[in-house]
């Protein structure tokens, strides 16, 4: 899709690469607002005091041994997170005080064995052959490994000249490293799963890996490499590289990773088109293409409220909206409600600024645009319906209710087994959800991934007969799906047939989504037909809070708002609460959730179930 891109880099005058003001432009950053810098000053005075623990093997080995993740990374986090804001106090107060502790962290940075994390010791280069240690042999490029060369270049970038006045070693070595770790491997090897040159990669979907690591090469390459031989073939592969993504990535712009994960799949494409335009002084402009455009309005579309947005898969539901890029990409397809969303999200942070382990490019960013941000309306439109063809998944919004439902198939990025499952939020708030992922173990990514239980169908909004569950595969899919949009109505039907096992003795399953925005109700038809006579037919419900059971009638509640549902067959309604008692979960839902079961247990064999919603 920008292959075409190869040749233009060979033959353009490259621009230098100046992302931001240098540290000497007190205009710009000794105006920075004391309601954004004050706090981040105040955390690195703190940090002036701090001693950061080593990473040693043994924790390292916690990944092999027990399956945990989160010791090693925290540690790591720490790092990464402190030089993030001495830097920034750095270039905001410009009097050299956070020096020597940024040089302690940068020089602990560049000893450490490897920047990559201990559960990418294979999946970031040969899934075949994982040692419980990083080898320096057969150096690895994952997410983490390339975010540390990112932070070091812009560290570099803005502290050149105060580091060489310590000792110009610090920059060699930054040079030498970043180099070491990440440009020659990027541009010396193919095997790496996530470029998508492997042989096998049609087998192995591309994800968020591919452009989240190749746009943070092309700022490492463009702030650090100063061959301009070397730096063009390291553009050129990185560009071959990142249109592998796009020609996989479908043409309506649906992120299958969901929202929370947009933010380094399709946001990163979006950055790195957008250098590209910067440097080749616009020569290279894909911004109007409409798979580019798709791809960035999805992340608008997604949006439900406040910071809810659609989540399936691993996705969370409350998402840090990179506000400051959105609102880069709405200028850069002249599209004013793209960016009065971004000013919208932002004006719910206000002047605090997230400032993690990574992605120190993007807050940088947004200390430049808060101004204008904070300035620009923000009374933007939501989008009330979205259909994406390709990926089968609806977006649906009358005045209170917004409604989500999806085909698909069970190989998506991330995959959960969720095939017809659906979200409704009324007036902002959840009512059925998707649970999203817990926090990430050893588990996750292996051969018993389905073992968790938010990963598994019966804890998604569905249909289960006889216990028997969807099942993983590209082969478990969604079919025949319709859509039709008009006179107040949505509506969406899929074959769910082939989203089961044949020993799921189903011989028919049509579930029909019609959402009439004018009377704001939600009606769900089954279309089930058996091979024999069933006592279990099962559905799923997953919610935030204690139900209300009256009669055959389920009452949903959310912070005084309510939804009904009511069947047309006798179901049996039982519930369980689930304490969230993950670290993810928790972030998503608070203390506890419940699933909510509606069971018709007396001889169905055949017939259409209508499970109805009404906002009451």
């Amino acid at each position: 899709m920008i292959e075409k891109f190869e040749a233009l880099l060979e033959n353009t005058a490259l621009g230098f690469f100046t992302p931001f003001p240098l540290i000497t432009n007190r205009l710009i950053w000794g105006k920075i607002d004391n309601q954004i810098n004050k706090p981040i000053i105040e955390k690195a005075n703190e940090l002036l005091l701090t001693s950061f623990q080593v990473l040693p093997a043994t924790t390292w080995l916690d990944y092999t041994r027990t399956g945990n993740r989160a010791t090693f990374q925290n540690l790591v986090r720490e790092r990464r997170t402190g030089l993030h804001y001495l830097l920034l106090a750095e270039i905001f107060e410009n009097n050299n005080k956070y020096i020597d502790k940024i040089i302690d962290i940068i020089w602990m940075t560049l000893e450490e064995t490897s920047w990559i994390l201990p559960a990418h010791n294979a999946v970031g280069g040969s899934k075949n052959n994982r040692d419980p240690l990083p080898n320096t042999e057969n150096i690895i490029i994952d997410l983490m490994a390339s975010e540390v060369g990112v932070t070091l270049a812009i560290c570099q970038y803005f502290l050149r000249d105060k580091l060489d006045k310590v000792s110009p070693m610090i920059n060699q070595r930054i040079n030498r490293e970043i180099s070491t770790r990440l440009l020659t491997p990027y541009l010396t090897r193919t095997d790496y799963w996530w470029m998508g040159f492997m042989q096998d990669s049609n087998n192995a979907k591309l994800n968020n890996w591919n452009p989240w690591i190749n746009s943070n090469i092309l700022l490492c390459t463009l702030l650090v490499e100063s061959d301009k031989y070397r730096k063009i073939s390291l553009l050129q592969k990185i560009t071959r590289s990142l249109d592998k993504y796009l020609t996989e990535y479908p043409n309506d712009g649906c992120c299958d990773e969901g929202p929370s994960y947009w933010d380094k799949a399709g946001a990163s494409v979006i950055e790195y088109l957008e250098i590209i335009n910067q440097i080749t002084n616009k020569a290279i402009n894909p911004f109007t293409n409409k798979k580019i455009i798709n791809m960035g309005q999805y992340i608008y579309q997604s949006h439900i409220a406040n910071n809810y947005a659609t989540n399936y898969a691993d996705g969370r539901s409350k998402v840090m909206f990179p506000y400051a890029l959105i609102f880069r990409f709405g200028k850069l397809i002249n599209d004013s409600n793209i960016m009065k969303f971004a000013s919208y999200i932002k004006s719910k942070h206000g002047k605090k600024l997230n400032i993690g382990p990574y992605s120190i490019y993007r807050v940088i960013y947004k200390l430049l645009l808060d101004k204008e941000m904070t300035n620009y309306p923000s009374d933007y439109l939501p989008c009330n319906e979205h259909y994406f063809e390709d990926t089968e998944v609806l977006f649906s919004r009358s005045n209170q209710l917004f409604l989500s439902a999806k085909g698909g198939h069970n190989f998506e990025n991330h995959n959960h087994n969720d095939l017809g499952t659906f979200i409704i939020y009324k007036s902002g708030f959840p009512m059925l959800i998707d649970i999203g992922s817990m926090a990430y173990t050893k588990k996750t990514f292996s051969s018993k991934r389905y073992e968790i239980f938010v990963n598994q169908s019966i804890y998604h909004n569905g249909v289960t007969i006889n216990q028997v569950q969807q099942l993983p595969g590209k082969e478990y899919k969604a079919t025949n799906l319709k859509y039709q949009h008009g006179n107040n109505h949505s509506l969406l039907s899929m074959n769910l047939l082939q989203a089961y096992p044949k020993s799921s003795t189903i011989k028919k399953l049509i579930r029909t989504f019609d959402f009439n925005k004018k009377e704001e109700t939600i009606t769900i038809i089954d279309q089930l037909e058996l091979f024999k006579i069933s006592n279990d037919v099962m559905y799923t419900f997953m919610t935030v809070n204690k139900p209300n059971i009256i009669d055959n009638t389920i009452v949903f509640t959310n912070s005084g708002e309510k939804l009904m549902l009511s069947f047309n067959y006798l179901v049996t309604i039982n519930f369980e609460k689930i304490i969230c008692d993950d670290v993810n979960l928790k972030y998503s839902w608070g203390e506890s959730i419940y699933r909510v079961t509606a069971t018709i247990n007396h001889g169905f064999i055949s017939g259409d179930i209508r499970l109805t919603f009404t906002n009451n």
